[in-house]
């Protein structure tokens, strides 16, 4: 009786641990299939976009030194990464919301 209790509580765990997997897969799917989806919609503003919103997010650059490294003004760069920002916000709300 505990023997046939014991294997039952291993199905069960085996059971549960499937189900774990399943959920943790389809998870993962979704997330590779939204980094997809955001990956086309940054590829899809222009390079020079592309550019500040990179030297702005992964190299902290102030957009003050943007701006000077491009030879532009700062209200430039500020309108040019909002812009960009807007279209960002656009596109995966559809997305999210389809």
């Amino acid at each position: 009786m505990i023997y046939y209790e014991m294997i039952r509580s291993n199905i069960y765990l085996l059971d549960e641990i499937e189900l774990i997997d399943y959920n943790d897969a389809l998870l993962m799917m979704i997330q590779q299939e939204f980094k997809d989806y955001l990956y086309s919609c940054i590829t899809s503003l222009t390079i020079i976009q592309q550019r500040r919103l990179y030297d702005y997010y992964f190299n902290n650059m102030k957009k003050v030194d943007i701006a000077k490294k491009e030879g532009v003004s700062e209200g430039a760069i500020r309108k040019s990464i909002d812009q960009s920002l807007f279209q960002l916000r656009r596109k995966i709300n559809r997305y999210l919301y389809i």
